[in-house]
């Protein structure tokens, strides 16, 4: 299990041997030329058991760019752009490895508040332009479904308020983005978001978000959906 935290300018990696109940060690990424390290997601394993974790550059928030770890974490490689563009504001990747291999990447963009992806062929070493999805909703998180399709799910921060989540049956390059489907859409207000997405053995989705009550209090929430409703 590889987490890792951003404190004080510095980004740093804990390594746990035991699925989390304890940490054997630590180290700190070097970022540069960027000014910071911020994600969410943390890494993905690639074929090659290699770890690949896409970050922001916080606080400047226009760039992703990612760095990458050949024994499960102990040390990183220096930093390798992914996507900065004149005008736009690049942060919050989610990443997912697909069966054809490649990697896709969700970004958040700020001014267009459009997802927007990229797409790697050669495991991260270059990146195609980024591309808006049309999914006006963020950040994303990502899931294989299994069926040759894979599902997005974020934060809707106009009414209504709630969860959506999208479906891609051609490894994001296109999504249902005129029938989304609703996870959850009753919250009171756009102070909401950051969703996860995990599939239960049963095939159950489990989406976690925060949000806040009728009663201004804000909180974790979580949704289940039944695969079946998932069309």
């Amino acid at each position: 299990v590889i987490t890792w935290s951003r404190g004080g300018g510095d980004l740093q990696v804990h390594v746990s041997d035991d699925g989390g109940d304890s940490f054997s060690g630590s180290c700190t990424i070097r970022t540069e030329p960027f000014c910071g390290g911020y994600g969410m997601r943390g890494a993905i394993e690639l074929r090659d058991r290699s770890l690949l974790l896409p970050l922001s550059d916080a606080p400047r928030y226009q760039a992703v760019f990612h760095v990458r770890s050949h024994d499960q974490g102990e040390t990183w490689s220096t930093s390798s752009l992914v996507a900065k563009e004149p005008g736009k504001e690049f942060e919050e990747p989610a990443a997912l490895l697909l069966d054809n291999g490649q990697i896709l990447l969700l970004l958040r963009e700020n001014r267009s508040k459009v997802l927007h992806r990229v797409l790697s062929d050669d495991f991260g070493h270059t990146w195609e332009r980024p591309v808006p999805t049309g999914i006006p909703d963020f950040p994303a998180d990502l899931i294989d479904l299994g069926d040759g399709r894979i599902a997005c799910v974020a934060g809707r921060r106009f009414k209504p308020f709630g969860i959506v989540m999208y479906l891609s049956g051609d490894g994001g390059l296109s999504w249902n983005v005129d029938r989304p489907i609703a996870v959850r859409e009753d919250l009171p207000n756009p102070d909401l978001g950051y969703p996860t997405i995990a599939q239960r053995r049963n095939g159950e989705l489990v989406v976690v978000y925060y949000g806040q009550d009728r009663d201004g209090i804000t909180g974790l929430h979580s949704t289940t959906l039944d695969p079946r409703s998932v069309t």
